[in-house]
């Protein structure tokens, strides 16, 4: 059998990624994107240890390694007082658990690892259907072109105009928390750690973490970051701003016959423990495996059980961990605190917590 071909709707990291894999196999790729090129905004910014391990082989993650800052350590206070420092095991043979890199420079140098396979992300390319029949998917664009292949899958984010066309349901829950996040320039004062958490009596939390070159990102469950970051450290320069909501959410299939979702498509969930934009990294990577060394009859039923339970697990980690870092019940922060203490001086305990947060698979 030749290789498969594949349409893919989305040129974020999930779509790059995807994309990549599959013509790195050998795979036609055309991929699709509304957007006039990649994201200027910095976005997700943590790549862990698998998605790196996962885009080695293409090249990709040479060059994020190259580019970003390595997590080595990081700081997590409680009002004014120091509660934990928490070393970041780094292995000598593997990559690290994660490295900070803004999703801008993510993408363009998944668009660069795409380019030597001869493959070009359409942009300005809006799609607005989808068909399929027994023998391909098709895409249908807003200019009326159609566009068809062996298989389509849709990565275009929480959205998704493709998961929309198939009919599935994206239930869970919305977080009442009004978000904030900021990227900033500040006189940074912990220079042994790359990052921060700030937890406070009301429950409420800010995450500061390094985007390299003296810049840094900033988020928290309050419409107002700026006001909760000038009150720790001076700000310098704001370099972008932005207000959202999250939600917890997730898909119980992730495809039908020949088109299939992944990413934000599929999942979506807190910014705790950033494994938003990995856990899509291993869903594009698992489905390129699946269409190109399963012909003629990929295995997608083994395919959607995998990424079911990885969404699952990852869904109620970061569920989990935002509802124990947003405590407010007296007895239970304090119970809260020391667990944290105890974890940061507790070797085996800690590398347990860092490999179940910053790797994504099941």
């Amino acid at each position: 059998m030749p290789p498969p071909s594949l349409i893919i709707v989305g040129a974020g990291p999930t779509g790059l990624t995807a994309a990549i894999e599959v013509a790195r196999r050998g795979g036609s790729v055309t991929i699709l994107e509304r957007n006039a090129g990649p994201t200027d905004e910095s976005r997700a910014v943590g790549v862990n240890q698998q998605s790196l391990r996962l885009l080695a082989e293409s090249g990709a993650a040479k060059q994020i390694l190259s580019n970003s800052e390595t997590l080595r350590a990081a700081r997590i206070m409680f009002e004014d007082r120091l509660l934990a420092r928490l070393e970041l095991p780094q292995p000598a043979t593997a990559p690290p658990p994660m490295v900070a890199l803004p999703q801008s420079k993510t993408e363009r140098i998944l668009v660069e690892a795409l380019s030597q396979y001869g493959v070009t992300p359409g942009w300005n390319t809006a799609v607005s259907g989808v068909e399929q029949t027994a023998d391909s998917a098709t895409a249908i664009l807003e200019s009326g072109e159609r566009i068809s292949a062996d298989y389509l899958l849709g990565a275009g984010g929480s959205r998704s105009i493709v998961r929309k066309a198939l009919d599935i349901p994206f239930r869970g829950k919305k977080y009442d928390a009004d978000w904030s996040l900021m990227d900033v320039v500040v006189d940074w004062p912990f220079p042994d750690e790359q990052a921060c958490g700030f937890l406070y009596r009301n429950g409420a939390v800010m995450f500061v973490i390094t985007l390299g070159n003296g810049r840094y990102r900033a988020i928290s469950d309050h419409p107002q970051v700026e006001d909760r970051l000038a009150a720790r450290m001076p700000i310098k320069q704001v370099l972008w701003k932005n207000d959202f909501t999250v939600s917890l959410r997730s898909v119980t299939q992730y495809g039908k016959g020949r088109v299939w979702i992944a990413g934000d498509a599929a999942h979506v969930h807190t910014p705790v423990g950033g494994m938003g934009m990995n856990l899509g990294i291993e869903d594009a990577c698992d489905f390129a495996e699946t269409i190109c060394t399963n012909q003629p009859a990929p295995d997608f039923t083994s395919f959607e059980k995998r990424r079911l339970k990885s969404a699952a697990r990852v869904l109620r980690v970061s569920d989990r961990g935002y509802r124990m870092v947003t405590l407010s019940n007296p007895l239970l922060r304090m119970m809260r605190n020391t667990a944290i203490q105890t974890v940061a001086k507790t070797g085996w305990l800690r590398n347990r917590l860092f490999e179940m947060v910053f790797r994504a698979e099941a």
